[in-house]
């Protein structure tokens, strides 16, 4: 399990939609990889960090979190909050590209498993050969 939050989420997408990346990468944070699961991504840090105090839990920071030098702190710290100013649901709207495209990735899955006799010609573990078009 990894803390990777909603936070962590946002910060991702808009690094790949300032990069030009593709729909895949603009998925982000995926919530299990492998057994890898991250079960905050849909939770904001300020919820945690309120539920914490809330119950008396101590909270630990890391420091470097606020280190500028390093692209994701500049981003969450300057970038980010510059966008919502002109637009409150900036934030969300990151987020619902995110889930428009982890809808399409299990889409394009569901039809490759579907037609995958007439897409893949070689697979293995190491490489997967379609049919060109």
């Amino acid at each position: 399990l990894t803390g990777h939050t909603k936070d962590d989420q946002v910060e991702t997408i808009y690094m790949k939609e300032i990069d030009g990346g593709d729909w895949m990468s603009k998925i982000g944070i995926y919530e299990e990889f492998g057994k890898l699961r991250r079960p905050l991504l849909d939770i904001e840090k300020k919820q945690i960090q309120d539920y914490a105090i809330n119950n008396q839990i101590s909270w630990m920071e890391d420091p470097t979190n606020n280190d500028l030098s390093y692209r994701r702190n500049n981003i969450r710290h300057n970038k980010l909050p510059s966008e919502e100013e002109g637009n409150p649901e900036y934030k969300e709207s990151l987020i619902a590209i995110s889930k428009k495209n982890l809808e399409l990735l299990y889409k394009t899955k569901k039809i490759l498993f579907r037609n995958k006799n007439k897409v893949v010609k070689v697979s293995s573990k190491d490489l997967i050969q379609f049919y060109k078009p």
